[in-house]
C-alpha cells in the first residue's frame, strides 16, 4: 500500500490518497480523506490520517479481515502490531523497532473511530456493537 499526494482537480489544493497493491484507490480510506480534503483540513493532518489508514488496512490485509468486519479483537491486535519490529527491522539494542513511536497509537486508534463514525450510521451502528460488547 502506498499513501500518495494528490492535487485536487478544481485549485490545485494538495491532499492525500491511500492506493492499494494492486495501485487502485483504496476506497473506505479515499472516502474518508476526501471527506477531510473538503472540508479543508491540512494536508498535514490528511497525510498523518492517510498513514494511519495504511497501517490500518495494512494489518487487516495480513488478517484476511473486512475493515466493516473489524473487531475489539482486531483492534487489539493491531495495536500489538503497530508495538511490534516490522518484519524487515533489525532492532539495536536499546531500540524497540516499533513501527513509530508509542505516543502515536492512540493517533492510529482515533483516525479508525473518525473513518467507522463516517462509514454511516448503520454501519458504523454495527461495528460499535461488536467493538463494545453490552456488560
Amino acid at each position: 500500500m502506498l499513501v500518495q499526494r494528490v492535487l485536487m482537480p478544481v485549485g490545485g489544493r494538495e491532499s492525500w490518497t491511500l492506493l492499494g497493491d494492486d495501485g487502485e484507490v483504496v476506497e473506505p480510506a479515499e472516502r474518508y480523506l476526501a471527506c477531510l480534503a473538503a472540508i479543508e483540513r491540512s494536508p498535514n493532518t490528511v497525510r498523518a490520517y492517510a498513514i494511519s489508514l495504511k497501517l490500518w488496512f495494512e494489518f487487516l490485509q495480513r488478517t484476511a479481515e473486512s475493515w466493516d468486519e473489524a473487531g475489539v479483537e482486531d483492534v487489539a491486535r493491531f495495536v500489538g502490531w503497530l508495538r511490534a519490529p516490522a518484519g524487515h527491522v533489525i532492532v539495536l539494542a536499546g531500540g524497540s523497532g516499533a513501527r513509530g513511536p508509542a505516543t502515536a497509537v492512540s493517533g492510529r486508534l482515533r483516525t479508525m473511530a473518525a473513518i467507522t463514525r463516517a462509514a454511516g450510521a448503520k454501519q458504523a451502528t454495527a461495528m460499535n456493537a461488536r467493538w463494545y460488547p453490552p456488560v
